[in-house]
């Protein structure tokens, strides 16, 4: 499913609450995979290699990593569009702290959010809190 700007920007703000002056969406139109297209990806990363080290290669790092190798695979495959991924900020029950991670908007699942230090896929909840996305 093929989104432009403006839709996706609607349906991000209804999901996480976030005003449009927090959210920077880069390009006109995204194409919003399906879960099983993200989750079929992430096995692709082999990011295990990269070792956690605060404040040097920490959460914002891995977060960045994974949304470079989607831009990345994007342009190796010829998609013609980007995907609706990127890297959002914010409190994340699961963690019971504030963490960067990355946000996928897809067709059949809406907004999900991989954790790139283990490629588990979490689905959004009303108790996170963003800060900021950006793709």
């Amino acid at each position: 499913m093929i989104m432009n700007r403006n839709d996706l920007l609607i349906r991000l703000q209804n999901r996480t609450h976030l005003s449009a002056e927090r959210m920077f969406l880069s390009d006109k139109d995204y194409y919003c995979p399906t879960y099983q297209q993200v989750k079929d990806l992430l096995v692709k990363t082999n990011f295990e290699r990269y070792k956690y080290k605060s404040e040097v290669f920490d959460c914002d790092d891995f977060a960045r990593i994974l949304s470079a190798f989607v831009i990345q695979c994007g342009y190796d495959m010829g998609w013609p569009q980007p995907w609706a991924f990127g890297v959002v900020f914010g409190y994340f029950p699961d963690l019971k702290g504030h963490h960067a991670r990355n946000f996928c908007y897809t067709s059949d699942k809406e907004l999900i959010l991989p954790e790139p230090q283990n490629d588990i896929l979490y689905l959004h909840s009303v108790d996170c809190s963003y800060s900021v996305l950006f793709c």
